[in-house]
């Protein structure tokens, strides 16, 4: 998704470089030398913000030569940013990682937007890293996974030269159980558990009989040791993250993209491209309720210190619903479809993303807008918040903004996509 179309000037370039496909002049490899890759720190702006939605600093990890056609069918080259994960993972050390569609993950330091160091991989980066206690960090690139130190960027093993049979699903995300293993899921509808530290399969369970439904929701751990992911197949799961064993499965209308929210009471909530919204009960998969949007709903849900449960929907709109009865209790328009999930601060500052290129900051009491930023390209992603509050997120583009928000993450049972910064994916025992 490289462009919201916000001017028509826009349009016009992504109708000139769609022009480009057939022709020769473009770059032969999207992948970049360690060299270019830190020529491209020169695409940092920063600044020195005061009051929250101010930026502090954005950023092109990666960018390309294009050719362009100007006025009276000059041609010129400029550069363009090459697209990123949708989401971004943080350390405690203040390094965020992300992944590049030309064929590298990048660390950088959160404090300017430099670059740490850069791992080159096999092909595209699309789906977000996660990071595990132990400092490695997963990541997934042409259907293979890496782990890779956090520190040095140096890789510690990868699936394919274990003979790894399975190829993971581009877009899947990781959860990181207490004990290092790692659940993600493939393409051939299969959930994997794999020793974090070494890559061998611990279990794996297949969806249906027939392999073939993809598994690009990011699984979810609960306290009760179970663990939860939806399929293409419109059904969420819960497996037993010690043997594999299915507990229970609930049958939704549409395929789920959605990766599951847990509460302190172990009501799962996700979403589902039927449009709804489900809360269910964690140890029995039973309903407990459902609320219907306007649109498919791909966002994850973030829940707040009181139980409410706020989630995006392709309708354009976020809601806030509570979350024992899946009551709304506001909702508030965006511009464009809300992908990614939301963020909650504990300032209670909700932060949403939309495909109209802005950051939304939202009271998560009333719903009231607190400020925007307009990045000027689509946002598909969800942002995240860092423990000193800077607020990131990335574009469509491939740029990454850093945000003055001031305040760190809510302490609230699941704040944002992922659980937290390190998109852990595992409930707090």
């Amino acid at each position: 998704m490289k462009n919201s179309a916000i001017s028509d000037g826009v349009t016009a370039k992504v109708a000139l470089l769609a022009i480009l496909v057939v022709m020769p002049v473009v770059c032969a490899s999207r992948a970049l030398s360690a060299e270019q890759a830190t020529a491209a720190q020169s695409n940092l702006t920063s600044s020195n913000p005061t009051k929250p939605g101010q930026k502090i600093w954005d950023v092109l990890p990666s960018t390309e030569p294009v050719l362009v056609i100007g006025q009276g069918g000059k041609l010129s080259t400029e550069s363009q940013g090459i697209e990123v994960s949708d989401s971004l993972v943080i350390s405690p050390d203040g390094t965020l990682y992300i992944g590049s569609q030309d064929r590298h993950v990048y660390a950088l330091d959160t404090r300017n937007g430099t670059k740490k160091w850069a791992f080159e991989t096999p092909g595209w980066v699309v789906s977000s890293p996660s990071l595990a206690n132990e400092g490695t960090l997963y990541v997934i690139s042409d259907g293979d996974l890496f782990a890779l130190d956090a520190v040095s960027g140096a890789k510690k093993w990868r699936c394919e030269d274990l003979g790894h049979p399975c190829r993971f699903y581009p877009d899947a995300c990781f959860a990181i159980g207490e004990d290092a293993t790692i659940f993600v899921g493939s393409e051939e509808g299969r959930l994997y558990a794999l020793d974090g530290n070494t890559g061998k399969t611990k279990w794996r369970f297949e969806t249906r009989e027939i392999i073939g439904e993809n598994i690009d929701s990011t699984p979810a751990i609960g306290a009760n040791h179970l663990v939860y992911f939806g399929s293409w197949d419109k059904k969420l799961y819960a497996i037993d993250e010690r043997t594999g064993a299915k507990r229970w499965e609930f049958v939704t209308g549409g395929k789920i993209n959605s990766s599951p929210a847990i509460g302190v009471d172990s009501t799962v909530y996700f979403g589902s491209q039927d449009k709804k919204l489900y809360a269910l009960d964690g140890n029995t998969g039973a309903k407990r309720w459902e609320f219907k949007t306007g649109g498919k709903v791909t966002s994850s849900p973030a829940i707040g210190k009181d139980g409410t449960v706020f989630v995006g929907s392709w309708d354009k709109r976020v809601y806030a619903l509570a979350g024992k009865t899946g009551k709304r209790k506001w909702r508030f328009e965006t511009g464009g479809q809300v992908m990614g999930s939301p963020a909650l601060a504990a300032d209670g500052t909700l932060y949403i993303a939309s495909m109209d290129g802005t950051l939304y900051a939202l009271d998560e009491a009333t719903g009231r807008k607190k400020w925007s930023f307009d990045t000027g390209w689509q946002i598909a992603g969800s942002p995240v918040i860092a423990v000193d509050g800077t607020v990131f997120i990335s574009t469509g583009e491939g740029r990454i903004f850093a945000m003055y928000g001031g305040s760190p993450p809510a302490e609230s049972p699941w704040p944002m996509l992922g659980h937290d910064a390190k998109h852990a994916g595992r409930q707090i025992r």
